[in-house]
């Protein structure tokens, strides 16, 4: 008997690791879950050309509940359509890439706060700390105007110095550092 309860102890000590890895893994493949999966670019290279009440009917469809707007100047006319599609279909409006005035206006009219993925403007020479000094301070208009509406604003990249992860990273800790800044972040594309 007490041999007995010495092995179950045994294999329980000796599973309780492995339980929890195989825990730790039911967590990773969690963040793909559905509800985890941002719809992303599927305002300018979709091929069909699809308009706001199409797209959110597709998502929706697709079970894909988070949007992160992508646009080009030709939807700016689209952008409070795309809202109330979003709202009609119960779609969040996840995040808006880059900045436009209009869309600020409506996401105040609609009380929205979508991340707001904004690229670095690419700072001048310099050395490498005078650049990062540089490019945090040309995102500081943007970000500000995210915060007033309840947004955080991630850092988006498409190369060059500004889309470098570490130089990402460094602004992002120029802000937190030397402004206070609490609502900046990188997207890595």
């Amino acid at each position: 008997m007490i041999r007995n309860i010495q092995l179950i102890l045994l294999l329980t000590l000796a599973f309780t690791p492995l339980w929890h890895v195989a825990k730790a893994q039911d967590k990773a493949q969690d963040i793909f879950a559905r509800n985890n999966l941002v719809a992303w670019c599927i305002v300018p290279f979709d091929g069909k050309k699809r308009g706001p009440a199409e797209r959110a009917a597709m998502c929706a469809k697709l079970g894909l509940k988070k949007i992160a707007y992508d646009w080009r100047q030709e939807h700016v006319a689209t952008f409070e359509q795309e809202i109330l599609e979003y709202k009609k279909h119960g779609l969040n409006y996840f995040a808006f890439w880059d900045v436009h005035e209009e869309a600020f206006k409506l996401f105040e009219k609609y009380k929205l706060s979508p991340q707001v993925w904004y690229m670095i403007p690419p700072p001048g020479e310099g050395t490498q700390e005078q650049r990062i000094k540089q490019a945090a301070e040309a995102c500081l208009p943007t970000i500000a105007q995210a915060k007033k509406i309840g947004s955080k604003v991630g850092l988006y990249n498409h190369g060059g110095w500004a889309g470098d992860p570490p130089n990402m990273v460094a602004v992002c800790k120029y802000l937190k550092e030397h402004h206070k800044i609490d609502n900046v972040g990188i997207v890595y594309n």
